[in-house]
């Protein structure tokens, strides 16, 4: 009897329990914001790194915010890339209004240059004091209206003509035993030469790994530094490409070494990346045509095909 009685109460105890469990959730839920699907972004987080010109400053001053921008400029005015350190500007300011007091400015001006040397580039009057006009998305950018020329090297047919299998030259074949810079031999499309200096690199004094690296944020590739400085890694459409910079200095040798190029090999198949691309400016020698025939997921970019890379863009 006495069993039977402690059962009983034991039930009473649990659908008491669970009685008010039941009225409980209701008040949770009540108390949880609902949950949303991440939509599309929002103009405040729109990625500007295809590619973003370098801040250097931002400064309020009554009703002028001054943003400026570490970026490169030619000696003379070069509209389409004012147009676009303008629009990025405008980002910017974007941004900081929502961590600043901004409800005076009525202005935006965007000042940009190298080091001590910076301009003006120009100014927007906003339509009334801190309200900025609807956000677009970034305009620079080559992925839309070009081919890309990486994918284009690694998914060529294996044409003599093309940019990933023309066979090189020798240094014996009348190449200087001093190279002279890049940007006197590279005739560069302009709209990458405004894509690179909005990235705060000097088309006029570039090495091939910054060459490369800027070109590809332009066409979509998210670009992560590692510990090396002479070693990036590009990734695009779910496709990882390890990129490695063979640099040149006065006094090296013109033409890559090939233990480099098969050091590359080796170092591309233990990072178990899709792709690999070795950059230099020194010339390549003959046995990297034989080293693309063996390993297709490797490409050797090297100076005598560095042209031929950027032609792919002026074709487009």
């Amino acid at each position: 009897m006495e069993i039977g009685i402690a059962l009983i109460v034991v039930a009473a105890v649990l659908v008491v329990v669970g009685l008010m469990l039941q009225r409980a959730r209701p008040e949770e839920q009540a108390s949880k914001p609902p949950s949303v699907r991440p939509g599309p972004a929002s103009p405040a987080d729109v990625d500007l790194d295809h590619p973003r010109p370098p801040l250097a400053g931002f400064h309020v001053d009554g009703e002028i915010a001054r943003v400026e921008f570490d970026v490169p400029l030619p000696e003379d005015d070069d509209p389409m890339l004012n147009e676009f350190l303008l629009d990025a500007g405008m980002h910017v300011a974007r941004e900081k209004m929502s961590v600043l007091p901004m409800s005076q400015v009525r202005r935006i001006v965007v000042v940009a240059g190298s080091g001590a040397e910076r301009r003006e580039i120009g100014s927007t009057d906003l339509p009334e004091p801190g309200r900025l006009p609807p956000a677009r998305p970034p305009i620079l950018g080559l992925g839309g209206v070009a081919k890309d020329p990486f994918e284009t090297a690694f998914s060529s047919g294996g044409s003599d003509e093309d940019f990933t299998l023309g066979i090189p030259s020798t240094v014996g074949d009348g190449k200087p035993d001093v190279l002279p810079p890049l940007s006197a031999e590279l005739n560069l499309p302009r709209a990458v030469e405004i894509g690179l200096r909005a990235q705060g690199l000097d088309p006029d004094d570039l090495d091939a790994g910054s060459l490369i690296k800027g070109v590809m944020r332009l066409f979509g590739y998210q670009v992560a530094e590692t510990a090396d400085p002479h070693r990036f890694t590009a990734s695009k459409a779910g496709i990882r490409t390890l990129v490695r910079h063979d640099p040149y200095s006065p006094g090296d040798h013109p033409e890559v070494d090939e233990q480099r190029l098969r050091g590359f090999l080796a170092e591309f198949e233990s990072s178990g990346l899709d792709r690999g691309l070795f950059v230099s400016e020194k010339f390549g020698p003959f046995v990297m045509y034989d080293l693309e025939r063996r390993e297709p997921r490797v490409r050797f970019a090297t100076r005598e095909r560095l042209q031929k890379l950027l032609d792919v863009l002026s074709l487009s």
